[in-house]
């Protein structure tokens, strides 16, 4: 059965110039149609356990998602006067100066107090040559006109599901 679902898919995912074009497929309703948000500042960081913020030099993780997919898991830490329930941001991953993953759509942002927030997970999902532990890379969001950047170095990739890490 998930061989016939591969089969469905991949022509799908093969055909889509980039991730914006699934959007709105995998993100609730409520973010359709989401605006650029009016903030005063954000950053970036992993999604394990409370937001910590990265920072060049720090670690991340090249994940394999249970759809087959590898991807580097992302939040966004925001602040402003008002925030909405959901904003549009753009996520890109380099390697050596190569775009090796991205994505560009909607997403929710869970409120931690007044006027500060944070994203649920981004999926950068890696369409190009997967980053091997050892290898640097750039993750650059870019949010209500502001962008943030942190180079980070990958350790081993491991799946979402929990189950067994992958070489």
């Amino acid at each position: 059965m998930r061989s016939l679902l591969w089969l469905i898919a991949l022509p799908l995912l093969v055909s889509c110039e980039s991730s914006e074009d699934l959007r709105d497929p995998l993100r609730p309703l409520e973010c359709r149609g989401a605006g650029e948000p009016r903030i005063d500042q954000f950053e970036i960081g992993g999604d394990v356990g409370a937001f910590a913020p990265w920072s060049d030099g720090d670690t991340a993780v090249v994940e394999l998602g249970i759809q087959g997919l590898f991807m580097i898991v992302v939040r966004e830490h925001v602040h402003g006067a008002v925030l909405p329930r959901c904003m549009r941001q753009r996520t890109l991953v380099t390697l050596e100066g190569t775009l090796v993953g991205q994505y560009s759509g909607a997403v929710p942002i869970v409120p931690e107090g007044p006027g500060v927030g944070v994203t649920e997970p981004i999926f950068a999902v890696i369409f190009d040559r997967i980053p091997q532990p050892g290898e640097d890379v750039v993750v650059e969001s870019e949010v209500g006109g502001r962008t943030v950047s942190r180079r980070l170095r990958i350790v081993k990739a491991q799946p979402l599901d929990g189950g067994v890490e992958m070489p």
